[in-house]
């Protein structure tokens, strides 16, 4: 995240102009508050869910936590599957994303405004 945001935020608040760099600001902002939100959201859901699929007791995760229960290795093989996938779906979702941006962003060309001919070079000329 510490090398993607300065760079994000470059690029948008250079795509637009000077006078809406607050709300260039502002909806960046909230759009990744919002992005943060609901990953975390999904990737704990999809945690949650794996972990809950791999132990065969559904109170055995919390006899573990309160140290009464003698199968903690299933805990741990649960809590690392849903972990790897996790990491799986953040991944996708890495990739799908990195793919949306090289094919919905492009280059812009821009207008060159024709030169100014400073008012000596008409008069000689």
């Amino acid at each position: 995240m510490g090398l993607a945001i300065p760079t994000l935020t470059a690029a948008a608040m250079s795509a637009a102009p000077p006078q809406l760099g607050g709300m260039v600001a502002g909806t960046l902002n909230t759009a990744r508050q919002l992005g943060y939100a609901l990953g975390i959201a999904v990737l704990g859901l999809v945690f949650r869910d794996t972990v809950e699929g791999h132990v065969s007791d559904p109170g055995l995760v919390e006899s573990v936590v309160a140290g009464q229960a003698p199968r903690v290795d299933e805990v741990r093989e649960a809590v690392a599957a849903g972990l790897h996938a996790g990491y799986l779906v953040a991944g996708a979702a890495g990739v799908v994303g990195g793919l949306l941006v090289l094919w919905l962003v492009r280059p812009t060309v821009r207008a060159h405004a024709p030169e100014a001919v400073p008012a000596a070079a008409k008069a000689r000329g």
